[in-house]
């Protein structure tokens, strides 16, 4: 992982050694904003550092501390989409970087921009 990816080396490390060892013990981990971002790293996958930048990305942050209400669809079939349905919902969020590549995991939902 990339130093100025959280600014914080200590609790990268941490959070990446926690994922990698909950998927080497076979246990199931559910990543919100940050721990889907730590997911995606911890599975060969990196991020986009700052979203802002990303052309044709809808706000995802006005500013720090603050959220915005965006709409997100899962895919047919998955765990996410049995729980919402097929239709798009509204979700929140507030975060400046977002998921690029999600390595070797399995994306099912996603923004209108095209954000994981």
């Amino acid at each position: 992982m990339r130093p100025e990816w959280s600014g914080d080396a200590v609790r990268d490390a941490y959070e990446l050694a926690l994922v990698r060892a909950m998927v080497d013990a076979n246990k199931p981990v559910l990543g919100i904003c940050r721990g889907l971002q730590v997911m995606a790293v911890a599975h060969g996958g990196s991020l986009v550092q700052h979203l802002p930048d990303l052309a044709g990305a809808i706000v995802h942050r006005e500013r720090p501390g603050a959220f915005v209400d965006h709409e997100a669809q899962f895919v047919a079939g998955s765990l996410a989409a049995s729980v919402y349905g097929p239709d798009p919902v509204v979700v929140n969020s507030s975060h400046h970087q977002c998921v690029e590549s999600p390595g070797d995991l399995v994306v099912s939902g996603w923004a209108p921009d095209g954000t994981i």
